[in-house]
């Protein structure tokens, strides 16, 4: 079993926030329609919630693939 690739807390949390900032942003455009009222209705939501968390563990699961490369690496010479 591979060994535990950790993350800082700072990393995550920067993370979340900046994820949270960019769907936020994205989902005020695309369903709102630069309006606030998409806010009423919780299918949208739903939408913003599935975005953000799918962005998120995009970015964590690209950050733990550039650690192990890079442990790979300085491990191989």
């Amino acid at each position: 079993m591979p060994k535990r690739i950790a993350l800082s807390n700072t990393f995550v949390i920067t993370v979340l926030l900046s994820t949270f900032s960019v769907v936020f942003l994205l989902v005020y455009i695309d369903e709102g329609y630069y309006d606030f009222r998409w806010m009423k209705n919780s299918g949208n939501w739903v939408v913003f919630f599935i975005y953000w968390m799918v962005l998120f563990w995009l970015i964590i699961g690209v950050a733990i693939g550039l650690r192990l490369l890079k442990k790979n690496s300085n491990g191989s010479n």
